[in-house]
């Protein structure tokens, strides 16, 4: 059997942070071993952060819920910490407020408090029945006994005040004892907030503000989208899927196009390199031995091996040996450091009768000029 509080939302969860000695936990929505606010939650989070620190403060914004698992958690928290505080904040209904009842508690100013008897669903044999029937009022006295202690009123007085949902305002809870504090700062309430509390039905809930629904993540990327695209802002989901899987459609085919350009470049620049160089050897301006050089210089710069060739004279006689100065003899030591370009001017057959690491030399040094 689960003694569970009288709400609708099944969703809750239980976050963990440390700051100085103190671990903060917050306990968020509906507890319930099957969700994220169990003891299994909390005997995590402790194992994670509890061994730095000997303080803990739990934050509560709960409608309640399985009561066994909300006193199970006060009892792991109770065994594991020497100072223990709580804080509400808009909302602590049901087994939320065993907190309360079992630890010092402060609320906001606008913070809604609930009590009621504990209830559950019983079915079975007759023995089961009797068994379930046992178990829910040992357990009823425990609470009886708990919100007296903390409240100092009698057990009768606290049965007066649980026959229904009993709601109270923080001055109330205060004044009954079940607060031991006010913070003066309201607490926040949101849209899942404002929800929850219509579900446990706080009273004069139409005096609350009703706050605008947060976007779901997606909803807030739709928004985005439309905005992006240039859609209406009543686009829906279908439609923006389509605008992208247009887009995407485009994309796909410019991504073609301009690989199908580019391969068209490379090889009309292979065609570019090939001509220059097939028209130079047709001159006699390079030979099989020197073309790969220049080609392999083509593939850098086509523009400025093309001005190299320009500049180079068709090979007819021989390498120049008619250079010479008085005496007879051949003019060959002052050569030895012509650049490219005198070389062109004066000699380009005796270029041409070069070594080919020294005219590849003499090309690279132009290049790098």
């Amino acid at each position: 059997m689960k003694i569970l509080a009288k709400t609708r939302d099944n969703k809750g969860k239980i976050t963990a942070s440390v700051a100085g000695d103190t671990l903060r936990l917050e306990i968020d929505g509906r507890i319930g071993k099957w969700n994220k606010a169990s003891v299994s939650d909390i005997k995590l989070a402790i194992k994670e952060y509890g061994k730095q620190v000997d303080k803990a403060h739990i934050y509560i914004n709960s409608e309640g819920g399985d009561v066994f698992e909300a006193e199970e958690i006060a009892n792991v928290i109770k065994a594991n910490f020497k100072s223990i505080k709580v804080e509400v904040g808009a909302l602590a209904a049901s087994a939320a407020t065993i907190f309360l009842a079992k630890f010092h508690a402060t609320g906001k100013s606008n913070s809604h408090f609930m009590i009621h008897k504990p209830s559950g669903c019983i079915c079975g044999n007759e023995d089961e029945v009797q068994g379930d029937l046992k178990l829910l009022k040992n357990l009823t006295k425990q609470y009886l006994n708990d919100y007296a202690g903390k409240m100092r009123i009698s057990k009768t007085e606290i049965a007066d005040l649980w026959k229904n949902d009993y709601w109270m305002d923080a001055k109330e809870a205060l004044d009954k004892g079940l607060i031991d504090a006010i913070d003066d700062e309201p607490a926040q309430i949101d849209a899942v907030v404002y929800e929850r509390m219509v579900a446990c039905g706080v009273p004069h809930i139409d005096a609350i503000s009703k706050p605008k629904p947060t976007p779901k993540k997606e909803d807030m990327n739709l928004e985005v989208l439309r905005a992006q695209l240039g859609l209406p802002a009543d686009a829906d989901e279908k439609i923006v899927q389509a605008k992208l899987n247009e887009l995407k459609a485009k994309a796909a085919k410019a991504e073609t196009l301009e690989a199908t350009i580019k391969s068209q470049q490379e090889a009309q620049r292979k065609a570019d390199i090939k001509a220059l160089l097939d028209d130079a050897e047709k001159q006699h301006k390079i030979n099989a031995k020197t073309r790969p050089h220049y080609e392999k210089l083509a593939e850098k710069d086509l523009a400025q091996v093309k001005a190299i060739i320009d500049d180079l004279p068709a090979m007819g006689e021989a390498p120049s040996a008619n250079l010479q100065v008085a005496g007879g003899k051949k003019e060959l030591g002052a050569r030895a450091n012509w650049t490219y370009a005198d070389w062109a001017e004066k000699d380009p057959q005796g270029f041409e009768a070069l070594p080919e690491e020294k005219q590849k030399a003499l090309i690279d040094a132009r290049f790098e000029n």
